[in-house]
């Protein structure tokens, strides 16, 4: 870890080691169960560090709930963009329109993970493979979501999705528009995502961050909102419906150095043995 870190007194050592150890064997534990859903997952050690990820919101919110029904976010950033591509517009469906579709969003997978990125089966049935299969100090979450219409939906003449983030991340924040460097406001024209037949879709996103000796907390801190999109490619125009506000926590737990563990045991054994002897010489 980094050397010009503060030493820290034996007795917060020993509060640390029993915390993590506990912590350690609970979602060991949960892991050995089958849970696939944890809201927060770890602690779990990584290269040199006990990572944490906290599902942020820990249940989604649909975007027709946000007050006007609309995502700041993505109002945010698809100004900036169509400032920068002239002829680009979008506009919003109405509240109704976008409640309806969100009936037809099924949530397959939401969950935090650390340490190691898994490997997720999307909605088009294909398997998206880690792009971190071995142990890092990282953490994030999966959000992998499928639209298929319900009765009254609005018909999607050409299926896409916008999603945009608002994340601070090791004390920088920005707010910004998730195309991946695309040159249209799309999501799914370089990312994991796109049109299923009888006019459905599917969505999958597996962001995280990793710690890279950065000893505040949390690390990083990125909420998303994505909504379906109809494109009409003559006019440039985009309206926007229904879709799904979610996110992560995540912070990372300096290790202590092998030298601070013994003495963690040392104490232990120390404490231990006077014990013993006190009650030697001191019988009741």
């Amino acid at each position: 870890m980094n050397t010009n870190s503060i030493s820290k007194p034996r007795a917060t050592y020993t509060i640390v080691c029993s915390i993590l150890v506990i912590g350690s064997l609970f979602f060991s534990a949960r892991g050995m169960s089958g849970a696939m859903i944890p809201v927060t997952a770890g602690p779990s050690r990584g290269v040199d560090d006990w990572n944490i990820s906290s599902l942020n919101p820990s249940t989604v919110i649909p975007v027709s709930t946000i007050p006007g029904a609309q995502c700041p976010w993505i109002n945010t950033v698809l100004d900036a963009f169509d400032l920068a591509h002239p002829g680009w517009t979008y506009q919003w469906a109405t509240k109704s329109q976008m409640a309806t579709v969100e009936e037809g969003i099924t949530i397959l997978d939401y969950y935090a993970y650390v340490v190691t990125q898994p490997d997720v089966t999307a909605g088009d049935g294909n398997v998206y493979e880690s792009q971190k299969p071995g142990i890092s100090d990282l953490g994030g979450a999966v959000f992998n979501i499928k639209y298929t219409p319900v009765a009254d939906a609005p018909t999607f003449a050409d299926l896409h999705w916008v999603q945009a983030y608002d994340q601070t991340t090791k004390g920088i924040s920005s707010t910004a528009l998730d195309n991946n460097g695309a040159d249209t406001p799309f999501y799914d024209d370089l990312g994991t995502a796109g049109e299923l037949a009888g006019g459905g879709g599917w969505f999958l996103d597996t962001p995280f961050d990793v710690e890279k000796e950065y000893e505040l907390n949390p690390v990083s801190s990125v909420q998303f909102q994505v909504v379906l999109a109809d494109y009409s490619q003559a006019n440039k125009e985009i309206t926007l419906y229904g879709g799904e506000w979610w996110g992560y926590t995540y912070a990372a737990t300096e290790v202590p150095e092998p030298s601070s563990l013994a003495i963690c045991c040392i104490a232990g054994l120390m404490m231990l043995g006077v014990r013993k002897l006190l009650k030697k010489e001191c019988p009741r």
